[in-house]
């Protein structure tokens, strides 16, 4: 086991300042730190190195910081030092029972697996497709008079023509995300789209007329460019959302089982059916399989968006459920092997960890994961 790295050793990393083999003597121990006594003098010189490592962090923004917290294990508490000052991340899990120290096995070392990031193919008009991962910034290609341009940003913007648009024939273009994908994209109105992993929209190249209307799967969050005279809709299986403009989230994954729409700021309208549902702010709408429809009053709109925010969230969420997301963000296949615990979890990980990060933290809850290949199996 590596020895205590003297003060002089912490300030260095502390301040930016450690040579690469005095950063790799520091997070070593970290590593090792299993029921090790530090003092007071040492836990302090963690935590501001823990502090000045986010708030350099390229990633560090002003949303809510949640500190690491568990029931019982200071293993678990340093652990997670480890994580966040390695990878300049803020990790939160908090759950229900007390942990249980697991050791990982795999054939695979998960710490390969990267997670998703900006990927995504357009399908245009005529059929044709353009991966937006490799295609290079600047514009795209024209559809009538539309232009499509990726932005250095890594967005896509579609810009219409202003005029010269009422005998236009209208056209339809598909953003698609595979697991491991996210992407951003500005329709030709002006609403900003954020699709998460695994999902869609199909959508108009510019909306003449009065109708708004586009179609998704999986998930994705808008905010929608105010025009009364156009009311916007969102289609999602059995489900419709109308909107005049506000911010709203739609979880359509098939494999969730329930459609859920989740309003952050302004008014939307469920339409199912021949019934419809007003959403005011921090509204759900819960539409399932059986076609029974649900509001709930108090979402929680942090945990909501978190993906948007580069966050994987989950609340009183069973391993299966938290797979789920995994599976999707990851692109991994996950299988079960034995009686699965029933354990709940709460929290938040940060969607930039690798996948072993992520196990890591799991396993304080008596979960066992073995990795080969791209198949992570969950063990009893």
């Amino acid at each position: 086991m590596e020895p205590n790295p003297p003060k002089d050793l912490l300030e260095r990393y502390l301040s930016g300042t450690a040579s690469a083999a005095e950063v790799a003597v520091v997070e070593r121990w970290y590593e090792q730190q299993e029921d090790v006594s530090l003092d007071d003098q040492n836990k302090d010189l963690i935590g501001a190195a823990l502090y000045q490592q986010i708030i350099r962090s390229p990633a560090f923004s002003p949303a809510p910081v949640h500190r690491i917290h568990y029931l019982k294990s200071n293993w678990f508490r340093y652990a997670a030092v480890l994580l966040i000052a390695a990878t300049a991340l803020i990790v939160y899990l908090a759950q229900r029972e007390p942990e249980q120290r697991i050791v990982q096995q795999s054939t695979t070392n998960p710490a390969n697996i990267l997670p998703g990031g900006n990927k995504a193919v357009l399908i245009l008009a005529d059929g044709s497709s353009i991966s937006l991962e490799s295609a290079a910034d600047g514009n795209l290609t024209a559809q009538g008079k539309t232009a499509v341009v990726k932005l250095k940003t890594g967005m896509l913007k579609y810009t219409a023509a202003k005029e010269g648009v009422e005998n236009t024939e209208v056209s339809y273009n598909t953003l698609r995300t595979p697991k491991g994908g996210q992407y951003q994209v500005e329709l030709p109105d002006g609403t900003m789209v954020w699709l998460n992993a695994a999902s869609s929209i199909r959508f108009p190249t510019l909306f003449p007329g009065n109708d708004r209307t586009v179609e998704i799967t999986g998930e994705a969050y808008f905010e929608v460019a105010p025009d009364k005279a156009k009311p916007f809709v969102v289609s999602a299986g059995a489900m419709q959302v109308q909107v005049l403009g506000t911010h709203f989230n739609i979880n359509a994954y098939t494999e969730e089982n329930t459609t859920t729409t989740t309003l952050i700021k302004g008014r939307v309208a469920i339409l199912h059916g021949s019934n419809r549902d007003d959403l005011t702010p921090g509204q759900q709408a819960r539409f399932n399989d059986a076609n029974n429809l649900t509001i709930v009053n108090h979402a929680d709109l942090e945990q909501v968006v978190a993906w948007k925010n580069g966050f994987t969230a989950f609340k009183s969420a069973d391993i299966k459920s938290i797979m789920r997301q995994v599976a999707r963000w990851y692109d991994v296949e996950v299988r079960y092997e034995g009686a699965i615990p029933d354990r709940r979890f709460s929290g938040e990980i940060s969607r930039t960890v690798n996948l072993s990060q992520l196990l890591r933290i799991l396993q304080a809850g008596g979960i066992r994961f073995t990795v080969e290949g791209r198949k992570l199996i969950v063990k009893s």
